[in-house]
């Protein structure tokens, strides 16, 4: 093989969920940049998104790009 050449090799489990993870959280990221100034441009007010609880990296992503908890929803198996 030469310096251009590349090595194909299939991706462990671990590696792929790595890999769609740091996608996951990349369009995440850029999403909660864009939509608001988009949303903005054609005059809407409030933007609201749900997030389940427990995603506290979600949470933590929103917060830091403005966005406030206005609501919070608890439940009790029984």
């Amino acid at each position: 093989m030469d310096d251009r050449a590349v090595r194909l090799r299939r991706m462990t489990p671990a590696e792929y969920e790595t890999v769609t993870e740091r996608r996951e959280a990349e369009t995440a990221r850029e999403l909660a940049a864009f939509l608001p100034e988009e949303l903005a441009r054609e005059g809407w007010t409030v933007l609201g998104l749900n997030v389940f609880g427990g995603n506290e990296a979600a949470i933590a992503l929103y917060c830091a790009n403005g966005y406030e908890v206005a609501a919070m929803a608890l439940r009790k198996k029984v």
